[in-house]
C-alpha cells in the first residue's frame, strides 16, 4: 500500500539543505493530483492512505550519436529511490513518489519485476488492480504499456502471468492456463467505443484510422460502473490474446502534432476479468496530457479533443483528492474515464497504480514538471 498522506514538509531530499540554489516557484499545474492537501489526524479520524500509488517513470535521453555535445539531464533521481529533483530555468523542484525508475537503469522487465508484477498475482487470486500510465506524447506511455517486439510491456507480462503457462508433458503444452474475458475500450471525446466490434452497420462513428481497420466503431453507454454490451474476447493463451490487443489497439484515435506524428488523442481501456476468482485487471494508456499550445494544434476539432482530454485528466484529479480528504460525495460521474474507474477506488481489495511517464530532455521541460506536479505526493 502507499504510505499515508502527511502534510510534513519534504526532507528526503539530501542536498536540499546543503546548497544554496534558489527554489523555483513554478507555478503549480491545475491537474496536480494535491496529494499534500492537509488531512484530518484527530483520534476520531485517523489518516487517510492515498487512494493512489504512484511511479516516475522517466525515460531515456533522446539519441545523442553524432552530436557534438551531449545533452544534459534536467532530472536527478535520489539516492532513496523514491524522490528526484528538476532543474528549472530559475532553479530547482522537488518530487517525491512511492518510487521512482529510469529506463536506462531499469528495462521493461526490470521495471514491471520491481513495481508491477505483485499486483499481478493479486488478480489471480480474486484482488482488483488498475494500472494507469500517465504524461505527454513521446514520454514512454505506450511503450511502457505495450512495449515492443523485442521488449514487451505489461499487457504482455501481465496476460502471460495471470493465464499461467498451461500444463506440459515432455514440453509439450497439453492444457491451457487461466481462463479470461478481454474487452477493449476507447474514450474519445468523452464518449466510449468498442474497440473490439467489427460491425459496419448501425451505432458506429467513422473516424478514418488507419488501414485494415473498421471504418465505424460501436458507441456504449455505461450501466452502473460497466460499459454495456462491451465485445470481449477469451481464452486461455497470453501470446493470442495479445495479437487481438495489438490490433485493434490501432484503432485508437490518433493525430499528428508537434510532439509526435501519431499522437493518441483517446484513453485505452483493457479490461481483463478472471471469472473463476472473481479478479479483475483494468490497464489505461491515458491520452497525450499536453495542453494545445505544445501540441501546435489549430482548429475546432482537435481543440474540443485536447479539451475532453483535460476533463478526463481534472476528473481523475478530483476524484483522488475526494477520496483522500474522505469527502461524503466522490464526483465519479464527472467524466466516462471516473465512471469506469469507479470500482477500482470503491473496492477495498482494488490496488490502483499511476505511472507517470516523463522525459528528461531540456525540451520537455514544462511538459515534465507538469506531468511529475499532477501527481506527485510532495513538492516544492
Amino acid at each position: 500500500m502507499a504510505p499515508i498522506l502527511s502534510s510534513k514538509p519534504n526532507s528526503t531530499t539530501p542536498s536540499s539543505k546543503s546548497n544554496n540554489h534558489h527554489q523555483s516557484k513554478t507555478p503549480h499545474s491545475k491537474h496536480r493530483l494535491n496529494f499534500t492537501k492537509e488531512m484530518a489526524t484527530t483520534a476520531a479520524m485517523p489518516p487517510i492512505e492515498h487512494p493512489v500509488e504512484v511511479i516516475g517513470r522517466i525515460r531515456n535521453q533522446p539519441d545523442q550519436k553524432n552530436k557534438p555535445i551531449m545533452i544534459p539531464s534536467v532530472i536527478k533521481i535520489n539516492t532513496d529511490g523514491k524522490s528526484l529533483r528538476a532543474k528549472t530555468e530559475i532553479g530547482y523542484r522537488d518530487f517525491t513518489f512511492d518510487g521512482v525508475s529510469l529506463s536506462e537503469e531499469d528495462d521493461l522487465d526490470g521495471f514491471y519485476k520491481k513495481f508491477v508484477e505483485s499486483r499481478i498475482n493479486g488478480v489471480k487470486l480474486g484482488n482488483k488492480c488498475t494500472i494507469m500510465v500517465y504524461g505527454p506524447t513521446g514520454s514512454g506511455k505506450s511503450h511502457t504499456m505495450f512495449g515492443s517486439a523485442t521488449q514487451p510491456g505489461i499487457v504482455y507480462r501481465s496476460l502471460r502471468d495471470i493465464l499461467g503457462e498451461g500444463d506440459r508433458v515432455d514440453g509439450e503444452k497439453i492444457g491451457g492456463g487461466t481462463f479470461v474475458l478481454v474487452s477493449v475500450l476507447e474514450i474519445y471525446n468523452e464518449e466510449i467505443y468498442d474497440l473490439l466490434s467489427s460491425t459496419d452497420t448501425g451505432g458506429g462513428f467513422g473516424f478514418g484510422w488507419a488501414k485494415g481497420g473498421s471504418a465505424y466503431k460501436v458507441r456504449l453507454e455505461v450501466m452502473g460502473k460497466k460499459a454495456k454490451n462491451a465485445t470481449f474476447i477469451s481464452g486461455n493463451e497470453a501470446g493470442k490474446i495479445l495479437k487481438e490487443i495489438q490490433k485493434v489497439e490501432k484503432r485508437r484515435v490518433v493525430k499528428s502534432t508537434l510532439c509526435n506524428e501519431r499522437s493518441s488523442r483517446s484513453h485505452c481501456m483493457i479490461i481483463l476479468d478472471v471469472p473463476t476468482v472473481g479478479g479483475r485487471l483494468m490497464l489505461v494508456d491515458m491520452a497525450g496530457s499536453e495542453n494545445i499550445e505544445q501540441a501546435g494544434q489549430n482548429g475546432f476539432e482537435v481543440k474540443m479533443q485536447t479539451a475532453k482530454i483535460n476533463q478526463g485528466n481534472i476528473a481523475l484529479k478530483r476524484v483522488v483528492e475526494s477520496i483522500a480528504n474522505g469527502d461524503s460525495h466522490v464526483p465519479f460521474r464527472d467524466s466516462k474515464l471516473t465512471m469506469l474507474l469507479q470500482d477500482s477506488f470503491e473496492d477495498d481489495k482494488s490496488k490502483i497504480l499511476m505511472i507517470l511517464c516523463a522525459s528528461p530532455d531540456p525540451k520537455e521541460l514544462h511538459k515534465t514538471i507538469a506531468t511529475l506536479e499532477y501527481g506527485a505526493k510532495q513538492n516544492a
